[in-house]
């Protein structure tokens, strides 16, 4: 794990219990995911899998709030998994969200028509070559890229001539999200 991953994490894992705090480290991150949403234009019956959803699963819970779509929340970190089911009970979403231990680079067993991958998932090339594979019915899978001057600390990407299309970011670690869909 790298030094802003590490700290990233044991950010989340140390506030996952403040709703406040939630709701004040999720602002920013509110029209990344609107755009997010606009990208892959997901809709309210659409099945979302978010991949590295972590002990603050701010992604999660806004696709839920934005969109009434069903969520399914995996990480690999069963610690993540147990304070972000916490807070999601805490803010009523739990109908809406399901967590589940799993690594995104492994067999998936949830139908899903749409992805949005985190930045930290390692290797994230390979999981969303996965996820790509995991349907012939069309999957979209949206991918946070790091800023250039993070390439190396997050590791390997997925090829970016592949994109369909992409939305700019203002955030200091990644600075845009692609959409790649398997057809």
């Amino acid at each position: 794990m790298n030094p802003i991953q590490s700290f990233t994490s044991a950010l989340e894992k140390n506030f996952h219990s403040s709703s406040l705090f939630f709701k004040l480290y999720s602002l920013p991150y509110t029209k990344v995911v609107e755009r997010e949403i606009q990208l892959a234009d997901i809709k309210s019956d659409d099945t979302v899998l978010n991949v590295g959803c972590g002990s603050l699963p701010f992604t999660s819970v806004k696709l839920a709030e934005m969109t009434g779509a069903k969520i399914y929340a995996i990480d690999v970190d069963e610690k993540a998994i147990s304070s972000a089911q916490s807070l999601v009970d805490t803010l009523n979403l739990e109908e809406r969200i399901d967590f589940i231990v799993a690594d995104g680079s492994d067999s998936i067993s949830i139908d899903f028509d749409k992805a949005v991958v985190a930045l930290q998932v390692r290797p994230q090339d390979k999981t969303v070559k996965n996820l790509l594979s995991c349907s012939d019915n069309g999957v979209s899978v949206i991918v946070r890229i790091p800023r250039e001057k993070f390439r190396n600390t997050y590791g390997p990407i997925p090829d970016l001539n592949k994109a369909e299309k992409s939305v700019k970011h203002h955030m200091l670690t990644f600075d845009r999200s692609i959409l790649l869909k398997n057809r």
